[in-house]
């Protein structure tokens, strides 16, 4: 795949040569595992061959989606003035937390060690607002849609199955809720900050006595469960440049696990400017366009200082491992070992995988046998 780099490429062929692996241990699959060995070898070589790159940088590519909310925002996007060739992929920190814990527990100097601790808590205080400001969405507090919500026992699904009661993730429909409160304080806040008088016209804007906004479609993402206990961060940003005749508004938001300092889920909302009195589509009221055209610039700083923070915490940490590697506390071969290593554990997972599979499968079979035996005794 040509835009994905010399990295993409040869982490392609490394998960596809490790799934034809454990493929090959499973006695469900036609074949043994001495016919496919040679297949294996020649996906290790090709891996072998490809040449390295910077694990956690990509060059540019544009992605659309193909429904109404991204005709409407496409081609629209925050960058930086000054910023390099290349982005940041979307897993950069989830990869860059895994080399700190990794070299956490490596052997150095004290001096080194500190140099990582304040690498690492820096990463730590700012895990939000790089995340998000790197997508545009305004994560500062006064600007959270919700901040550090505590998420509720009763969010969670239950189930019952036939020998235990179990209790999942949170509630699908709960994710639609903490998206609806965040929109709700998120205009509330840019309606404060900018109409002359905040309070009567906060309370038209989201009442049915004139013109209104009100929700006209929303498309929910789900990357992560989130699960009790937990405290989660709802954000917003614009899609789309609001326009002074505009009748629709794009928002995206985001919810973020505190717990797990990940993205849990994406909306995608188009809010319809409605005129109750009338029983027909408005435009935006003055005061509202201008504090959203407020917001639409502060989007892009954040982009554009997110980027700068990401680089630079990207930066400190490869000089921390450049002088492990100077001063011998690592060495070319043992960073070998470690992804042999990484290889041996990630094939006794699947191996671990495959037997649950087949456990689960015995288990349904025997469940399925019972109850034939109870129907035919029942007969």
């Amino acid at each position: 795949v040509p835009h994905e780099g010399a990295e993409g490429c040869r982490r392609r062929a490394l998960h596809l040569s490790r799934r034809e692996a454990f493929i090959c241990n499973d006695t469900r699959v036609p074949g043994t595992p001495e016919a496919m060995r040679p297949h294996r070898a020649r996906a290790l070589q090709i891996v072998a061959s490809l040449p390295r790159a910077a694990p956690l940088l990509r060059p540019v590519v544009h992605h659309h989606r193909r429904d109404t909310f991204a005709q409407a925002s496409r081609g629209v996007r925050f960058q930086s003035t000054n910023a390099p060739a290349t982005v940041i992929t979307p897993r950069w920190f989830s990869d860059l937390k895994s080399r700190i814990m990794y070299r956490v527990i490596t052997q150095m100097s004290p001096e080194l060690r500190k140099e990582l601790a304040i690498v690492q808590s820096d990463l730590d205080k700012s895990w939000l607002d790089t995340q998000g400001g790197q997508q545009g969405f305004l994560t500062r507090k006064s600007m959270r849609g919700l901040s550090s919500h505590a998420v509720g026992w009763g969010d969670m699904v239950r189930y019952d199955t036939i020998s235990h009661h179990c209790i999942g993730h949170v509630n699908n429909v709960v994710y639609n809720k903490w998206a609806e409160s965040g929109r709700v304080n998120w205009l509330q806040k840019i309606a404060t900050k900018n109409s002359p008088k905040p309070d009567a016209q906060y309370t038209k804007i989201m009442n049915t006595n004139g013109v209104s906004l009100i929700m006209k479609s929303i498309k929910t993402e789900y990357k992560f469960p989130v699960t009790f206990p937990d405290q989660i961060n709802v954000v917003y940003k614009l899609a789309q440049a609001p326009e002074a005749n505009s009748t629709s508004l794009f928002l995206e938001a985001a919810i973020y696990s505190s717990r797990n300092r990940r993205l849990a889920a994406k909306c995608y909302e188009e809010l319809v400017v409605y005129n109750y009195r009338k029983a027909e589509r408005a435009t935006l009221p003055p005061w509202l366009y201008a504090g959203l055209r407020d917001v639409w610039k502060m989007q892009g700083e954040a982009v554009e200082w997110a980027e700068k923070e990401i680089h630079e915490l990207l930066r400190r940490f490869e000089e921390v491992e450049a002088k492990l590697l100077e001063q011998g506390f690592i060495t070319h071969a043992t960073e070998q070992a470690v992804e042999q290593d990484a290889e041996q554990a990630f094939d006794q997972d699947m191996e671990q995988v495959i037997e649950q599979d087949a456990e689960r499968d015995a288990e349904q079979a025997a469940e399925q046998s019972d109850e034939q035996d109870d129907k035919r005794g029942g007969a």
